[in-house]
């Protein structure tokens, strides 16, 4: 049966234990300090008590600026029809404000924190909460008498979904769970009643936040320098502001770890980088520019190891574990880069070897985007020490170099297992234009062969067999350097 409006009770909710957002992110994260959580429209004479739920996201200095209001039988708005007083709301805390106050504890054992007749509303009625005088959050149609809908709690209630909310001015009916009418018709107390008033039990759902900073780039082994001078790695802020990183921790899952101290901020600016070095002398360190130096008391296997890193109160904000190889890259004298800081960093298939050249010869991009394009294999010897292959060849019937170590460079024109090996070519530009001596030599070799237009550099002992000058079995190194050559000449026979 439909009975006056005697009162409403206000139950301000908080959350149990408030968790630093640097370590959780609500999977649907509650917005604003205060969103309305459950509404009641009990059983007792008179239809009291009638409640209202909220839900308090961080502590509130003043609770001044928020009123609650109510919208009955479908008018509309009657605007901020109750005002909290100046007191502050502390995280955790639950507040209550009813229309009377025996009613309400007796029904719920406990007194409310607030008592106000302003609030009179039935279960088809519609309850506005006011932030600065705005609407930010609301229950119910406040253009349409509730009866009948599906959000009618005649004799019962309504309560939030966790971790929905706030809804702004418009009414969410998903964001809610219903008793039905008259759900506590004849019930006495909440504690005893066979479907009681989820009271207070409103939570935040909190999934793992992705990271805000990224781990993008580690030189564990560099060439140019030792470990000691060169190690360093990068840190990418997605975001769109700058972070802070002063006081954090690098870690591993062992027992190095180092707190940054840097005597002020250290921001990592929006969309930028930050590069943390073991040593910060770039006429030591093989040339990278650090923006911290974290000394030797941290440091990087060149096997398997950890990056973590964890925020100013060690909540794990992201990490690396590389694992020497197995799935991530594992270069000498280069950087392993993550191919896009969008991707899961603790995925080996998502780093690469970087492909651009700093500072004393290593390769790496400090404090600027990854480069994934392979670095060139340059040829390892000086020009000055290669010996020319006419100058092997000579204008003799032996090589006047026969039994002499010697390198050499060039293009490969012909390879074919059938001839147990393959032919080089000189360079144009260091032709001796003798025609007695040649340009090419036969090298012998039953292993796996160079590729027909490959550079290579070969070192090995001249040898002569059967009238013949060759190599047999030499040390092989192929490089990213095009030289020009004469196009062998097909013949007849």
């Amino acid at each position: 049966m439909r009975r006056s409006r005697l009162g409403l009770l206000l139950v301000l909710g908080m959350l149990a234990a408030l968790i630093p957002i640097a370590a959780v992110t609500p999977a649907a994260a509650t917005t604003g300090e205060l969103v309305i959580t459950g509404v009641i429209d009990g059983p007792l004479s008179g239809g009291i008590p009638k409640a209202v739920e909220l839900y308090v996201a961080s502590d509130i200095a003043d609770l001044s600026i928020y009123g609650v209001g109510s919208a009955n039988n479908g008018g509309g708005t009657d605007g901020e029809e109750f005002t909290f007083p100046a007191d502050a709301a502390t995280a955790g805390d639950f507040i209550y404000v009813a229309s009377e106050s025996p009613g309400f504890e007796s029904f719920f054992g406990f007194a409310p924190n607030y008592t106000s007749s302003a609030m009179s509303i039935n279960g088809d009625d519609a309850v506005e909460l006011f932030e600065n005088g705005s609407v930010v959050d609301v229950f119910g149609d406040i253009g349409t008498d509730g009866t009948g809908e599906p959000w009618e709690h005649l004799d019962g209630w309504a309560y939030r979904v966790d971790g929905t909310g706030r809804d702004g001015s418009a009414f969410v009916l998903a964001n809610w769970t219903f008793s039905g009418p008259d759900a506590l018709d004849g019930e006495t107390t909440n504690a005893t009643a066979a479907k009681p008033f989820p009271i207070g039990t409103y939570t935040e759902v909190y999934t793992p936040p992705p990271p805000v900073v990224v781990i993008n780039e580690i030189i564990q082994n560099p060439d140019a320098v030792g470990d000691s001078y060169g190690e360093w790695f990068e840190l990418f802020n997605p975001t769109a502001a700058p972070i802070d990183i002063d006081g954090w921790t690098i870690a591993d899952d062992d027992f190095d770890s180092h707190v940054i101290a840097n005597g002020g901020p250290l921001e990592i600016p929006a969309g930028g980088y930050v590069v943390l070095a073991r040593d910060g002398d770039v006429t030591l360190n093989g040339g990278v520019v650090a923006d911290y130096v974290y000394g030797s008391a941290w440091s990087l296997s060149n096997a398997a190891d950890e990056v973590v890193l964890l925020d100013g109160s060690l909540v794990e904000v992201d990490r690396v574990n590389y694992d020497n190889g197995l799935t991530f890259p594992d270069p000498n004298g280069a950087s392993m880069a993550l191919s896009d800081p969008a991707l899961d960093n603790n995925d080996g298939a998502n780093w690469c070897e970087s492909g651009s050249p700093f500072g004393a010869g290593d390769f790496g991009s400090p404090g600027a985007a990854n480069d994934c394009a392979p670095p060139p294999l340059a040829c390892s010897t000086a020009d000055g020490d290669l010996t020319l292959i006419s100058e092997i060849q000579g204008d003799g019937f032996e090589s006047p170099l026969h039994g002499q170590q010697v390198t050499i460079r060039g293009v490969v024109t012909l390879a074919d297992t059938d001839l147990d090996g393959y032919f080089i070519q000189e360079e144009v530009g260091d032709s001796d234009g003798n025609p007695a001596t040649s340009e090419g030599l036969f090298v012998y070799d039953t292993r796996p062969l160079p590729l027909e237009g490959e550079t290579v550099e070969l070192t090995d002992y001249v040898t002569d067999f059967y009238g013949l000058t060759q190599f047999a079995f030499p040390d092989m190194e192929i490089c990213d350097v095009p030289i020009d050559y004469l196009e062998p000449t097909p013949i007849s026979f």
